[in-house]
């Protein structure tokens, strides 16, 4: 899935994250611990190694399954491949879209070249869907976020940890870093063609907002991306999709929104 917010910086810089450090270790199951002030996470059970990595693994990849339950969702299974560094850091990599995927882009290599330990994500359904009657992209991150403090724990090793989401994915790490907590342990995030999902609303509302520009000069967080004005409404593709996580069937269509 595709989602476009006219008004959101497009970030596409390869900046190297400096100062993280990762291992791999096959935890235990455990309900990861919410961090103060923060939306509630859940449990990680179910964790056990596998004889090889599914497709769409690099070489050099370990992987592991587990299970993800969260309030308010449906349980979901995720594996997760980790990919050893020699000691320069660990970085948290969430492909966009459902997350289904492991993300294999042009920085994956630049990352493994300069020694950053990998661990790469990828959802057995998409995430962003509570798979309950009652839809809530925010309550569905709640899966990302205890994942991720999961990694940073149990499976990452000593010194700071980062991540990196593409996409949804920037917003798997958006709604991690805004409402679970996760800068409580996450040293360094990096959003690329994204956070999305920022102004569902925006979105979605007939007649489309006007257009916006995006990263205008001194903008925060916009790196190695021009200037360029855009609409903030979704696309049709990415209307029905975000209607469908969200249980608003009236995205992006014919009658007006208030």
């Amino acid at each position: 899935m595709y989602v476009r917010i006219g008004w959101l910086c497009v970030i596409v810089s390869v900046v190297a994250m400096v100062g993280c450090g990762g291992s791999s270790s096959n935890a235990p199951s455990t309900t990861v611990p919410t961090p103060p002030g923060a939306q509630a996470l859940g449990t990680v059970s179910q964790v056990q190694q596998l004889a090889s990595c599914p497709a769409g693994y690099a070489d050099g990849n370990q992987c592991w399954q587990a299970t993800v339950s969260c309030p308010g969702t449906a349980d979901i299974q995720v594996t997760y491949g980790v990919r050893q560094g020699t000691g320069a850091g660990t970085v948290i990599l969430h492909g966009g879209s459902g997350g289904t995927t492991p993300f294999n882009g042009q920085i994956v290599p630049v990352y493994a070249g300069a020694g950053y330990s990998l661990i790469t994500l990828a959802w057995a359904s998409q995430w962003e869907d509570t798979g309950t009657p009652v839809k809530n992209v925010g309550t569905a991150a709640c899966r990302p976020a205890t994942l991720i403090s999961y990694l940073s724990q149990n499976v990452a090793g000593s010194g700071p940890e980062c991540a990196q989401g593409i996409s949804a994915g920037s917003a798997a790490m958006g709604y991690a870093l805004a409402w679970y907590g996760a800068g409580s342990y996450l040293d360094k995030v990096q959003f690329v063609s994204g956070p999305v999902f920022s102004d569902i609303a925006q979105g979605c509302s007939v007649p489309q907002a006007t257009p916006v520009t995006v990263c205008p000069a001194g903008q925060f967080g916009c790196e190695a991306g021009d200037t360029f004005v855009d609409s903030p409404a979704y696309d049709s593709q990415a209307a029905a999709n975000v209607g469908a996580i969200t249980g608003d069937p009236s995205c992006g269509g014919s009658a007006a929104t208030s």
